[in-house]
């Protein structure tokens, strides 16, 4: 099941958490999807303020309902031959960069 992280508090599991994406927008935040491929590359977000990341199971990613709910899709860079991360290793990669820039 693809996670909604806020900073600081648990991780909420589910299809997509409902209510999550209109929480975030109340609050001022982004929603962030990280996608295996097509996204915007990590390195060209920038994050100010609060977000949410949505991460989806290893293999199958997330699903297009969620990624259709998200503010933007953002992805790790692979060099060639390299499919993707392991999900745990995105989600604390993508975390990291969007909180530290």
């Amino acid at each position: 099941c693809p996670s909604v992280v806020w900073c600081r508090s648990p991780v909420a599991r589910g299809e997509v958490v409902p209510g999550a994406p209109s929480y975030l927008k109340e609050a001022g935040a982004a929603l962030d999807a990280a996608a295996g491929h097509g996204g915007v590359p990590r390195a060209q977000v920038t994050v100010v303020g609060r977000f949410g990341l949505m991460i989806g199971k290893e293999g199958a990613g997330l699903a297009d309902e969620a990624i259709g709910v998200a503010h933007r899709a953002v992805c790790i860079p692979m060099v060639n031959g390299v499919e993707s991360l392991n999900a745990a290793a995105a989600a604390a990669v993508m975390m990291y960069a969007l909180k530290n820039g």
